[in-house]
């Protein structure tokens, strides 16, 4: 995708994400720090780096992207201070944060005890709500130590994928990263067997205190398979995605001057909702 297109969707983007007040539930009480490895097309060979947070508090838990969440309040200072879209991208090229590929929210007893909540931005912001499922762990003999904890091994399948995950019962939160939970401690390494998905601790912080926060903006209701529907859409026919996402259809050049082709592509997904699609 050449500049002027990608610039014309972030302008979209930009234009549509509209921030308003933060909801306060809860504080970090503990910060979970991992180096994240994930394949977002089976035709891709390498995986696309990032870096995510489970920030858990008292009450509930956040799991989300170091790298977008810093890159969005990038963004709201800009734009708040009356910026243009050359000053953000300044602005973002200064920071040095990378682009996150997975701009995802996972929220883990909000709104309330036994509800997840996840929230996805690509160009319009999404929202859907479901009861919190455990993945069925089978207890597997080893042991090694991450950052310091000695850690236990544990197997699921879930949702479409099998974890292989590392655990420490020193740590006596029930929780891990993406919808990952369930074990007598917390996830702090978390393998898909196909090798798509790696999540991997790499530091722990305690009393972060900082408020866990849904951000408040003009979400639109969805669910788990729409969600799906539309990252599959997104990668096996962009200019039909562009289409559902309200906007009309943009034709980019490449450095020739030549029409972009946007080939169909098969998503890598960390869960498969519908029937008959992995």
């Amino acid at each position: 995708m050449n500049k002027l297109l990608t610039s014309t969707l972030l302008l979209l983007y930009i234009t549509c994400f509209s921030l308003e007040a933060q909801d306060i539930q809860d504080s970090v009480a503990l910060r979970i720090r991992y180096t994240s490895q994930m394949r977002y097309s089976e035709e891709l060979k390498n995986l696309s780096l990032d870096e995510k947070i489970l920030d858990i508090g008292k009450y509930l838990s956040r799991f989300y992207s170091r790298w977008a969440e810093r890159n969005q309040d990038i963004h709201d200072s800009v734009f708040s201070g009356g910026g243009k879209l050359e000053d953000y991208f300044a602005a973002i090229d200064k920071s040095g944060f990378p682009n996150s590929k997975t701009r995802f929210n996972i929220f883990k007893n909000y709104p309330y005890k036994g509800i997840l909540t996840y929230t996805v931005r690509e160009l319009k912001s999404f929202l859907y709500e479901e009861p919190m499922a455990i993945p069925q762990w089978e207890m597997l003999s080893g042991d090694t130590v991450i950052v310091g904890y000695s850690c236990k091994k544990a197997k699921a399948t879930f949702r479409g994928r099998t974890w292989m995950v590392w655990y420490a019962m020193d740590i006596p939160y029930h929780d891990g990263p993406w919808k990952l939970y369930g074990l007598p401690g917390l996830i702090l390494k978390a393998d898909d067997v196909k090798g798509d998905f790696i999540f991997n601790c790499i530091a722990i912080e305690k009393g972060n205190m900082r408020p866990i926060v849904l951000r408040k903006v003009k979400y639109i209701k969805s669910t788990p398979e729409e969600i799906e529907k539309n990252e599959r859409l997104f990668l096996g026919d962009f200019d039909a995605w562009v289409t559902k996402m309200g906007y009309p259809k943009m034709q980019g050049f490449d450095a020739q001057g030549r029409p972009l082709v946007h080939k169909p592509r098969i998503p890598c997904l960390l869960e498969y909702r519908l029937k008959d699609e992995k």
